[in-house]
Parts: structure tokens; sequence; C-alpha cells
């Protein structure tokens, strides 16, 4: 019993240690996505600089994209980063000083903190296959809202537009909204979504 007990307390150590990795990197990315604006710069600058050839290749004027900026457009997902990295981290925390320790106080903290997001990961995934357009329509109608509302067509120069220019290119989706340059790009979108 003893030697099994001592294996169970090295693997939830080696794990939770794997874990604590994860909590320190998605931490750090989160503080680059909130306050690294400058070191990000020179990642995506290449992309913006192709991304303005082309429009300007393609007849769309003269597109100003100096006041890009990545911080702006991704800044929910920095915060959801270093929310998660502190979590990790506090559970991982736990269940290292709980093995390694023997103090059954945080053993019991970590056992149900991991039951409860096991047991709410077998709800997600019940809903998710059981009834997806509970998902599915929650975030259609915040993206939609975005198109209707803040996106300027291929000439915006707004962080929306440019945010789903990038990603039409990047995924390469065949929506047929963009159909017409100009401001009958931007009439033409909404009268599709509006029949979505």
């Amino acid at each position: 019993m003893g030697l099994l007990t001592g294996l169970g307390r090295i693997l939830i150590v080696i794990i939770n240690i794997i874990f604590l990795i994860l909590g320190f990197v998605f931490f750090a990315l989160g503080l680059v996505c909130l306050v690294g604006e400058s070191m990000l710069k020179s990642y995506y600058q290449s992309a913006l600089d192709i991304l303005k050839a082309q429009l300007e290749a393609n007849n769309f004027g003269t597109i100003d994209l100096s006041s890009f900026n990545i911080s702006a457009l991704i800044g929910g997902l920095g915060y959801f980063f270093v929310g998660l990295g502190l979590f990790l981290l506090i559970i991982t925390i736990l269940g290292c000083c709980g093995a390694c320790c023997k103090v059954k106080f945080m053993l019991i903290t970590y056992a149900v903190i991991v039951i409860v997001i096991l047991a709410g990961e077998i709800v997600f995934l019940g809903i998710l296959y059981g009834s997806p357009d509970t998902i599915k329509d929650d975030m259609k109608s915040p993206l939609k809202a975005s198109i209707k509302n803040d996106y300027m067509g291929f000439n915006g120069t707004n962080i929306v537009s440019l945010g789903w220019n990038f990603a039409h290119r990047q995924v390469k989706i065949k929506t047929g909204l963009m159909v017409q340059r100009g401001d009958q790009t931007k009439t033409k979108q909404k009268q599709q979504i509006n029949h979505l």
C-alpha cells in the first residue's frame, strides 16, 4: 500500500509540474497580448505589408495600417490567458504542495476543483453534441452584430474591419458576402446578413 501511495504522489506531482509550466506559458502569453505590442509588431508587420500591397494592387485605394494595434484586437484574449494561467498555477500549487507535503486540506481542495472541472467538461460536451444550436446561436449573434455595426468592407481601416479581412484571407472563408467593392460591398453584406 505504501508503494502505491508513493507512486500516486509522484504521478500527481509530475502531472502538476506539466500544468504548472502550461500555467506560466498562458500567463506570459496573456501579458504579451496585453502589453507587448512592440514585441509582437515584428511578427505581424510583414502580414500587414502583404495585406496592404494586395489591397492596393487590387485597386482598393491607399490603405493606412499604421494605426493597427494587435493588442486592441485581441485584448480580451489576453485577459483570458492571464486568468487561465493564474487558475492553472493555483491548482497546480495546491496539487504539488498537497502531494509532496501530505497536506490533506490541499489535496481535498485540489480533488474538488478537478472533479468540478471534469463535470463541467462533461456537461459542455453533452450540450455540444446533444444541442449544438445552443452554442452556435450564442456565437453567431455577436459575430453578426460585429459585421453589421462595425465592419466597413475591404477599405475599412478600423480594427474590426482589419480583423474580419484578415480572418477571411487566412481561413479562406467563401461566404459570398464580398461580391462588390466600396460602399456597395457594405450594403450587399448587410442585406445578406439580414437574411441569415
